[in-house]
């Protein structure tokens, strides 16, 4: 069972790495994209939901008997503020910022998953639970993000000048699902 916890709590540990990164991230990119209301509320939602989720994971390492890891989270936020300096300064940052947040909500998406399938063979029911509820709240802003990026597009474009036709109705036949999150 030693080994067992341990493999557990290393990656609720990287999960938790992975949030702090996300939350330097997002904290970044909340004041970048003020000008998007919509996409601003909705940074500064997921901000808070992510703040959440590392207080969470703490709770499930204490419970393991771990702690979390100081270089693990000091990584993690330095990889945050890296993401999203490579999204700022460009003239289109506020559409590459819903870009990389969109595939970092995926990799957290994946995460849980995994962390899920782990803490049920471990019998561990009540981190399972809580993961399911991250998972959940992960899955919807993947979700969010995909359902709006063209949006955003059209009002970065707008906002440069573009003219932009309203988009054409796709019929049922012409649209795809998107990949599975």
């Amino acid at each position: 069972m030693a080994k067992q916890k341990s493999i557990l709590i290393k990656w609720l540990r990287d999960a938790h790495a992975m949030e702090a990164s996300a939350e330097s991230m997002l904290n970044k990119q909340v004041s970048r994209v003020k000008g998007f209301p919509r996409l601003n509320q909705r940074f500064a939602d997921h901000l808070e939901e992510t703040r959440r989720h590392q207080s969470r994971l703490e709770r499930c390492i204490d419970q393991l008997g771990g702690d979390t890891s100081m270089v693990k989270e000091m990584v993690g936020k330095f990889s945050g503020s890296m993401q999203a300096f490579a999204t700022s300064g460009s003239d289109d940052d506020v559409v590459k910022a819903a870009i990389s947040i969109y595939q970092y909500e995926c990799l957290e998406v994946a995460t849980y998953r995994a962390l899920i399938a782990a803490a049920d063979a471990y019998g561990q029911t009540e981190i399972a639970l809580i993961c399911k509820d991250i998972l959940a709240e992960e899955e919807e802003m993947a979700s969010w993000i995909l359902d709006n990026i063209s949006e955003i597009t059209r009002t970065y474009l707008s906002k440069q000048g573009v003219g932009i036709s309203p988009p054409a109705m796709p019929s049922s036949s012409d649209r795809r699902s998107p990949p599975p999150v």
